[in-house]
């Protein structure tokens, strides 16, 4: 009888055990699921790399632009004030103050 009851025990906590396991497994193959399914809507790592080069490389000819544009703006306005310094006779000190103006526009 106590052989039995120990037997009955065993069996219920086999039984215990073995759900355990079942349910353990099952939310392992959830979790594989899971992460396979992220790893497939997240972007690699080699595609974004590549994204970031191409968009900088689309960048630096702007940046050129700008570079040029402010460039040519400073050479426009330098030959202007000189025609007008000449033409007014004005000091090397007015013709630097007068740039230095401009410059901090630009």
């Amino acid at each position: 009888m106590f052989t039995e009851q120990m037997l009955r025990n065993g069996e219920v906590e086999m039984q215990a055990k073995d759900e355990e396991i079942r349910f353990l497994k099952m939310q392992l193959t959830e979790d594989k699921r899971t992460l396979n399914l992220t790893k497939r809507t997240l972007p690699s790592k080699k595609a974004m790399e590549q994204e970031v080069v191409s968009l900088q490389i689309e960048v630096i000819p702007s940046h050129e632009i700008v570079f040029i544009t402010k460039t040519l703006i400073k050479i426009i306005l330098s030959v202007f004030l000189d025609q007008e310094l000449i033409s007014y006779r004005y000091s090397s000190k007015d013709k630097q103050q007068r740039f230095s103006a401009l410059e901090v526009i630009l």
